[in-house]
């Protein structure tokens, strides 16, 4: 015959594991519906990501024309050149966002 205090224990440990199974029984609706909505928040990611990229393709080849405008086919007077160079800067920014934004994509797929 087993010890007491051993029987008590494994009588413990099996109500802790039925305890556990119901739980796990009773969250499995909870545990589906997030995976339901996890699914539609990764469409709706991807979605974002690729109309967000094609502005930003938009935006870019309207900096590149900025950038590349002449007036009598030579450059603009100084003033426009420190403008140009502003335009420049601006132009980078949405390819910075784009490559971020490529990156995050291949952390959600």
């Amino acid at each position: 015959m087993m010890e007491p205090a051993v029987e008590r224990e494994f009588s413990a440990l099996g109500g802790l594991f039925q305890h556990i199974i119901s739980d796990l029984k009773n969250s499995a609706p909870v545990w589906e519906d997030f995976l339901f909505k996890a699914s539609k928040f990764h469409g709706q990611l991807r979605s974002t990501i690729l109309a967000s990229t094609s502005f930003l393709d938009s935006f870019q080849k309207i900096a590149d024309m900025a950038t590349s405008t002449r007036v009598d086919g030579t450059e603009r007077a100084t003033d426009d050149h420190i403008n140009k160079d502003c335009v420049i800067c601006i132009s980078m920014r949405p390819r910075a966002v784009k490559r971020d934004m490529e990156l995050n994509s291949l952390l959600v797929e």
